[in-house]
């Protein structure tokens, strides 16, 4: 049985379903532009996609030997069909792996968390 999710590098046909994931889901939304600069300065973003629809996404950055998820988004839709924790196993990574991955929050429209 295949996967229900791929994961891969966002590309700039993404940006539109990634913002207006954004826009349903935080009060406080990045802008399309913001993920456009992440994708022109090749900051690590990677999306999840569920037969041709992104289904949610993911923003890091990284330092050394640690990580941070700086924006994840999962589209309301797409909730609770997979396990956050197996997500972000699978999540943005580098060459050589961070040995330290944290996430920052941010509270989503309704107070709960994003996943």
């Amino acid at each position: 049985m295949a996967a229900p999710y791929r994961i891969r590098p966002a590309q700039p046909a993404d940006v539109a379903a990634v913002a207006a994931i954004e826009r349903a889901v935080f009060s406080d939304p990045w802008s399309a532009n913001d993920f456009s600069e992440c994708l022109a300065a090749e900051t690590p973003f990677l999306v999840a996609v569920r037969g041709q629809n992104v289904a949610g996404y993911a923003v890091a950055h990284f330092a050394a030997d640690e990580g941070e998820i700086l924006n994840l988004g999962v589209a309301t839709a797409q909730r609770h069909r997979t396990s956050p924790r197996g997500t972000a196993a699978r999540g943005p990574t580098r060459p050589g792996g961070a040995r330290r991955l944290s996430r920052s929050a941010r509270i989503e429209r309704g107070g709960t968390p994003p996943v």
